[in-house]
């Protein structure tokens, strides 16, 4: 380009128009770049907007099964969602992220090979709790026949449905779709409030139908959204070997990070459960509960960072993950000062019992707001098709929070439990941060305090997004 220019215009240097055609590009690249972090900024927006709304009505629906049901009717239905999340998280095995690196990545797959590829894999692999819960108890052993189980078959049930609409969502996140995305996210818990409500108008509190309820809202989303895949063509038609193979050669990579993150996220809980008694796992649970508010802002960033940086080449994803690293970090610490003040002030008040959980939000909050660090790194690396990357910080952490914890939980109680967790994602993140600074050309001040110039640019995001 810089030879053609130095012929066409004889009477300048080549330098010059080299300088030219490069300040150009760079001119390029800051508006391209500019350009995805407006669409970024929208986009996390309205993922944390319908991330509130889904609290709302999931408050609510507590509320009215709690109303309905009883102690014991909330703890069945309890039971139901956490078995079929916890099976949601190992079994949709990264597909969907798998979805999304390919298709913006434009690696030869049509849009009716990827939704098949999604479709199928999906709801074989979400039988796969039902059918093994089914072939366990059919063996002669007692612990699989406790009432317990029989609460987990019906969870199991919905298992397939909650996966389909799961790594669905993310085909409309790669399209850049963020309101079919949303719709998704929130359709179970959309529909299950509803149908709740009109159970508690027409006063009915038996257990089979608050449990009909849960079913029919984790399935009618899954069924509706059949039809855009029907017309993709990815319902009447199976997926290729070769799209099998990209989406799974990546996908498996991309869900041991996410399932090891899981389980660091959830260790502190089960080992609280195991040594300490049921009210002090009540406390600690209203402490993990309330600094976990605290992750909206950087799940929402990481949720539409992953297409975006499969989309850009290395220079434009090193710039737009660090800018909105540093929002995460920086947003995410003013948060968590205001949580900490009104936790101190209003706890004490309104949940006298509960007053022991102050001190333990105060212990969580640093590693709470560091962890923001990793949420939006770890899109990064998957977007960039390196997602074993997120295993290694994750295993260590995940290391240092079951030895830390078994050790510090019978000594120092939740307080151990709240320092090893804090001090767990301290270790996750330095890793994380460590790893990617080191293979690119970005220091750790940039990519982790705000500096000057990003007032400025925040101040011209807000009035770019106010006009659109």
């Amino acid at each position: 380009m810089h030879s053609f220019a130095a012929r066409a215009l004889p009477w300048k240097s080549p330098l010059g128009a080299a300088r030219k055609s490069d300040s150009l590009a760079t001119a390029e690249v800051i508006s391209n770049v500019e350009r995805k972090s407006l669409s970024i900024f929208r986009q996390s927006s309205t993922v944390f907007a319908a991330q509130v709304l889904m609290l709302v009505a999931g408050v609510l629906s507590n509320f009215i099964v709690a109303r309905l049901g009883g102690p014991d009717g909330k703890g069945y239905i309890y039971s139901l969602q956490l078995f079929s999340s916890s099976a949601l998280i190992f079994v949709n095995f990264g597909i969907g992220p798998a979805a999304v690196y390919h298709f913006r990545r434009a690696d030869g797959l049509t849009l009716r090979e990827i939704t098949a590829s999604l479709l199928w894999p999906s709801l074989l692999l979400g039988w796969v709790p039902l059918a093994t819960l089914a072939v366990l108890r059919r063996a002669p052993l007692a612990c699989f026949h406790s009432s317990l189980w029989d609460g987990a078959l019906i969870a199991f049930a919905a298992v397939p449905a909650l996966t389909l609409v799961w790594n669905l969502s993310y085909l409309y996140l790669a399209k850049n779709e963020i309101g079919g995305y949303n719709l998704l996210r929130a359709a179970q818990t959309f529909l299950f409030a509803p149908l709740l409500l009109g159970l508690l108008v027409a006063h009915v509190t038996q257990l089979r139908l608050l449990v009909t309820a849960w079913i029919v809202s984790a399935w009618a989303p899954a069924l509706l959204a059949m039809l855009p895949l029907a017309r993709a063509g990815g319902v009447w038609s199976l997926p290729s070997r070769e799209s099998i193979r990209h989406a799974f050669a990546f996908a498996w990579r991309s869900h041991l990070g996410a399932v090891v993150q899981y389980l660091q996220y959830r260790i502190d809980v089960v080992l609280i459960l195991c040594f300490l008694p049921l009210r002090d796992l009540g406390i600690y649970s209203l402490a993990i509960g309330l600094t976990g508010l605290l992750w909206y802002v950087p799940l929402s960033v990481s949720q539409v960072l992953l297409p975006h940086v499969a989309g850009s080449d290395e220079a434009d994803a090193d710039r737009i993950t660090s800018a909105f690293c540093r929002a995460s970090v920086t947003s995410t610490a003013v948060l968590s000062l205001l949580l900490a003040v009104m936790s101190t002030l209003v706890i004490p008040w309104l949940l006298p019992a509960f007053r022991p959980a102050v001190l333990l939000i105060w212990i969580l909050l640093p590693g709470t707001v560091v962890a923001s660090i990793f949420q939006v790194l770890a899109s990064d690396l998957n977007g960039r098709g390196r997602p074993l990357k997120t295993l290694f910080p994750g295993c260590a952490a995940l290391m240092l929070s079951v030895a830390g914890c078994s050790f510090a939980i019978p000594r120092f109680g939740m307080i151990g439990a709240a320092a090893v967790t804090s001090l767990a994602y301290l270790l996750n993140a330095s890793l994380y941060v460590h790893r990617f600074c080191r293979s690119r050309s970005v220091s750790v001040r940039c990519l982790l305090l705000l500096q000057t110039h990003d007032l400025l640019w925040y101040r011209k995001l807000l009035l770019a997004w106010g006009r659109g």
